[in-house]
């Protein structure tokens, strides 16, 4: 029998362990086992059978036993992480940052660790961890997620992020004035910044991929090859000390729509504090709407399948407002039209119009329209108008309207006239002309 071993050699590497072992050369006899080492002789003998054997016949008995041992990988794998920091945008000292992880498979978890600068912020099951940087210097900062599955494995994953120091800007996004998007649509991106003399860059991204860098502050996305789903436009804007601000928004680009939408507000005549103003959709096709919504200053005054909606601006402040339709099919998607407009302050003038002196109008017929406007002394222009082309603009209170190259059918009658402080009324009236 082997008595002892010695001199056992390890030569490790990753998943496989190398033993070589000695070996010893053997006797059955009295003499019993004894090590063969280095290259001396052996000075003993073994007698067996009448025969001796020297140390130097023994040790051609031995030998190295080499025996390689393989680590096998446990079973299941390990958790793969992945975290966003503020969804991508820009910290500034005294933001709230949210880091958000990410972990597959998730049921594996036993921990999750969050650390900043290899500070232990969290650690519990939770996916999240808000970061206050209140008191935070600017800089570069580590932000590291250890994450213990149940078996006990660990996984680590690290960002560097930069903190920036405050800045006066203000950035806020308009995205297609508020108006939902269909693939194919070019949507305006714009950017309100304050103050607007701060700025040096203006940059636009879309997915985190850059569209545009200049100090414009708007930018036209085209998205004929957009996929449908959700996207995240950013404006970062830098100011003329580096300091940067940005702003974000997710929006959803909906599959296109068969639907059309036109809008027609006032029959394009202008508006006044005080009017009731027809606002009408025109869609097509028109079988496959469910639902029509207008809106004013995106306030919803109307949600039914009418395509029609009477606004009264009788407490409506003078200036520019958003007027917005939004119509649904039948396979929920959804198509928008939206124009801005202005309600101007309440005139003293008033219009009246007489076309023809109520008579019908046939081709050919010289046609008098007359404006009937009080008070008359605060005139300073008087315009006619037939389907929208200016026919006349003069001071004179009437106009004759040769209808011999008219086509038969309906045509808009429109008069517009102006006081000496600028306000404007406008009265309209549709006539038919036969054959």
């Amino acid at each position: 029998m082997i008595k002892k071993l010695t001199n056992l050699v390890l030569f490790a590497s990753c998943l496989f362990i190398t033993l070589i072992i000695p070996t010893y050369a053997y006797s059955s006899g009295s003499q019993g086992a004894t090590e063969i080492t280095g290259s001396g002789t052996y000075s003993g003998s073994y007698n067996g059978g009448g025969q001796t054997s020297t140390g130097s016949e023994l040790r051609d008995y031995a030998r190295l036993a080499v025996v390689t041992l393989e680590f096998l990988e446990p079973s299941g794998s390990s958790p793969k992480i992945d975290f966003t920091i503020n969804k991508g945008s820009s910290i500034t000292v005294g933001d709230k940052v949210p880091i958000e992880v990410l972990i597959t498979p998730d049921a594996a978890v036993s921990k999750i660790e969050f650390f900043v600068d290899n500070h232990l912020k969290q650690a519990t099951t939770a996916k999240s961890y808000i970061w206050d940087t209140s008191y935070t210097s600017p800089g570069d900062h580590a932000i590291k997620i250890i994450v213990t599955d149940k078996n006990g494995q660990i996984i680590v994953s690290t960002q560097r992020i930069t903190v920036y120091r405050p800045s006066a800007l203000h950035v806020a996004l308009i995205i297609n004035k508020g108006s939902s998007i269909s693939v194919g649509d070019k949507v305006p991106i714009e950017a309100t910044i304050t103050p607007d003399a701060a700025v040096s860059k203006i940059e636009f991204f879309v997915d985190n991929y850059l569209k545009q860098a200049t100090t414009a502050k708007s930018y036209t996305w085209d998205t004929s090859y957009t996929t449908p789903g959700n996207h995240v436009i950013k404006v970062k804007v830098t100011d003329q000390n580096g300091e940067i601000k940005l702003s974000t928004q997710v929006i959803t680009v909906n599959k296109p729509s068969a639907l059309r939408v036109a809008l027609s507000i006032n029959k394009g005549s202008s508006i006044s504090v005080g009017d009731k103003v027809p606002i009408e959709a025109t869609i097509t096709p028109d079988a496959a709407v469910s639902k029509i919504e207008f809106f004013v200053d995106n306030y919803l005054k109307q949600a039914t399948t009418a395509k029609s909606y009477t606004w009264d601006t009788s407490y409506t402040s003078p200036g520019n407002h958003v007027i917005k339709v939004k119509v649904t099919d039948q396979n929920d998607q959804t198509k928008l039209s939206s124009q801005t407009i202005t309600v101007n302050k309440s005139s003293a003038l008033r219009v009246a119009l007489s076309i023809n002196k109520g008579s019908s109008i046939s081709v050919g017929d010289k046609v008098p329209i007359e404006a009937t406007i009080t008070p008359d002394a605060a005139v300073s222009k008087i315009e006619f108008f037939v389907d929208n082309h200016l026919k006349q603009a003069t001071t004179a209170n009437s106009y004759i309207w040769d209808t011999s190259y008219t086509s038969p059918g309906n045509h808009f009658i429109k008069v517009k006239a102006t006081d000496q402080n600028g306000q404007i009324i406008v009265s309209t009236q549709t006539i038919a002309v036969n054959k």
